[in-house]
């Protein structure tokens, strides 16, 4: 088995949860909240009471959702009402593990009960107004496959080619590809004349998945379109607890919606730390569609002088760029499209829960364009010999 696990090609799989998966996880935990706090109602026959044991079961599948999602404030929320029940409950436990019979419960628990039971319910309320949109990338004929890195970004991030590879994971590379396309990397570079690879790194205020609609629409044009998540040296953000990947991107929306001025005082640091980033998904771009395959960069909220000294690093291959704040359409800029991934947020961003992808269908659309346009200018000569040919052409026709 060791043999299989040691095999030196990429560990990548097929990634297709979204934003959804994170509301439906905190309905099911909260939901199991319920069910637990519930049982004081039937108390008709003395019994052993086993409903306890979905406090803690509520309590594991909470943290999970914390270590999978981040440090969200829905889910820091729903932890705080399942600790509540857990600890409502442990009285309870210890019954159950002494195989004690239960013919009543307290007038303390049942009051605890019905107000978790409240707060369970007025939680799931706030979840479903602020629902993220349900899709899937099959829904946009798109692949989308994760890939575990490792290394830091002044040694260098690279692809884990084991499973259990004795290094740590520090950042994680979203691939979207047309769901048609069953070309092998080297068989993409060779095609990359026509598809340049987009590259696009999230602010520290989003993370891939805020991006997502996005590079699923852009990939359904045809392009193949990289993004990840990098958490190795992130200490130059903050130089504190909010560097770390639970907290990063809550903490960071934090400081830009209540406290402005700090934020802006971060401005500088913040890019720079993006950069850095989008020269390590450059050179990962790099290893796998080979070192002469054209990347175009899709960036947000950075300046073309900041964006030079990105571009003089990788200059034979970088084609060109677009800046998705450009687009006037688009208000969520640093964000992501989170009209799709984080209505809730969009709501302090004066944005509405957009079921149509009407916005990063709209930005697809406009960096498609720029793409076409800049291979253009890159093969002016071909067009004119074509116009050419064609003129040649019908001049023998006439005479």
């Amino acid at each position: 088995m060791y043999g299989l696990l040691s095999v030196t090609t990429p560990i990548d799989f097929r990634y297709d949860t979204c934003m959804y998966d994170f509301f439906l996880a905190q309905l099911l935990i909260l939901g199991t909240n319920c069910i637990g706090a519930l049982r004081f109602l039937f108390t008709k026959k003395a019994r052993i009471d086993p409903l306890s044991l979905l406090a803690p079961l509520a309590l594991i599948m909470a943290l999970l959702a914390l270590h999978i999602w981040g440090a969200e404030p829905s889910i820091i929320i729903t932890l705080i009402i399942t600790i509540l029940v857990f600890f409502t409950n442990v009285r309870a436990l210890f019954r159950l593990s002494a195989q004690l019979y239960v013919d009543h419960y307290s007038i303390l628990f049942i009051t605890f009960s019905v107000l978790e039971i409240i707060a369970s319910l007025l939680t799931a309320c706030l979840l479903t107004i602020y629902r993220p949109v349900k899709y899937k990338p099959a829904d946009f004929s798109v692949t989308k496959t994760a890939q575990y890195l490792t290394g830091t970004l002044a040694s260098g991030c690279h692809i884990r080619t084991r499973l259990l590879e004795p290094t740590k994971i520090t950042g994680t590379l979203y691939t979207y590809r047309p769901e048609d396309s069953a070309e092998t990397p080297a068989e993409s570079a060779s095609h990359a004349a026509a598809r340049p690879i987009v590259l696009l790194m999230p602010k520290p205020t989003a993370t891939a998945v805020h991006y997502e609609p996005y590079c699923m629409l852009l990939a359904q044009k045809g392009y193949t379109v990289m993004c990840a998540d990098f958490y190795a040296g992130a200490a130059s953000l903050y130089n504190s607890h909010a560097d770390n990947k639970l907290l990063r991107r809550p903490y960071s929306v934090y400081l830009s919606l209540l406290h402005g001025d700090r934020f802006a005082n971060l401005q500088d640091s913040q890019i720079q730390y993006n950069l850095r980033c989008y020269a390590a998904l450059a050179k990962l771009a790099l290893e796998e569609y080979g070192n002469e395959a054209p990347l175009f960069f899709a960036i947000d909220a950075i300046g073309i002088d900041q964006l030079n000294s990105l571009v003089a690093q990788f200059e034979q291959n970088v084609i060109g760029f677009f800046a998705l704040n450009r687009i006037q359409e688009y208000r969520t800029s640093g964000y992501g499209f989170v009209e799709q991934s984080d209505p809730f947020t969009a709501a302090f961003l004066k944005a509405e829960r957009d079921p149509s992808f009407f916005i990063p269908r709209y930005v697809a659309g406009k960096t498609d364009e720029a793409i076409q346009d800049t291979l253009k200018l890159l093969n002016p000569v071909e067009v004119i010999r074509a116009d050419k040919k064609e003129e040649a052409g019908s001049t023998g026709g006439k005479s």
